[in-house]
């Protein structure tokens, strides 16, 4: 998946709030969802090899190229994409 540019990666200065500024009840667990949830943006987004997001992408438009190439095909009977060694 290489070809795809990999999307920047998650800051720690994202939130615009500290944990001491928000009102919750533990400011440490608070933390660690934050520490938690970077990792899971990572992996969606900016994981070099296996970002989850370009495999569903790329997912979808292998879908989409063969979807379209069947409904050529059953619109064509004679093409040569009914050939058997296709």
């Amino acid at each position: 998946m290489s070809e795809y540019t990999l999307a920047t990666p998650v800051a720690p200065e994202d939130y615009k709030y500290t944990p001491e500024q928000c009102d919750v009840e533990d400011e440490a667990a608070l933390a660690t969802f934050r520490d938690k949830r970077r990792v899971w943006l990572s992996w969606l987004n900016t994981d070099e090899h296996h970002a989850i997001w370009q495999v569903i992408f790329s997912m979808v438009w292998h879908d989409v190229y063969f979807r379209t190439l069947a409904d050529l095909a059953d619109k064509n009977p004679d093409s040569g994409i009914h050939n058997s060694l296709v």
